[in-house]
């Protein structure tokens, strides 16, 4: 009798045992479950942050080609300006020439006008590519 009441506590002993190993088991792939998702949370961050640095690097470029095209449209504008003053002090002392002055002063002042149009087409152009570049570079 000794023998068979040992023999119901080794038996239950190893059936705990065996529900022990079945709940690590368990465990341990609940853990590498968890570990790949891991990983593939991790994979598409990198991604996203991947793409986010390129889209902050075409925002980059672009904001610099709108900056040098400012450059360039200030540049014609003042130097319309320049002209439109020679012109302005060269009708006052020609009275006999005021007429294709006139006609080319006003043509001027069109064109100033028209470049400075321009000027702050681009300009809005580039303040609305630095605002992009700084809320990329924020998520990135």
């Amino acid at each position: 009798a000794a023998h068979g009441g040992e023999r119901d506590s080794l038996g239950a002993r190893f059936e705990a045992e065996r529900a022990r190993c079945k709940d690590l088991e368990d465990v341990i792939q609940a853990l590498r479950s968890k570990e790949h998702s891991s990983a593939v949370a991790g994979q598409s961050l990198s991604s996203e942050a991947s793409a986010l640095r390129d889209q902050l690097t075409r925002a980059n470029a672009e904001r610099e080609r709108l900056s040098e095209e400012l450059r360039l449209a200030v540049a014609r504008r003042d130097e319309a300006v320049y002209e439109l003053g020679k012109v302005k002090r060269v009708a006052t002392s020609e009275g006999a020439e005021r007429d294709s002055l006139t006609t080319e002063t006003a043509s001027l002042r069109t064109r100033v006008a028209e470049l400075q149009v321009l000027v702050e087409q681009q300009n809005g152009a580039l303040e609305g590519k630095e605002r992009e570049a700084t809320q990329l570079r924020v998520r990135v």
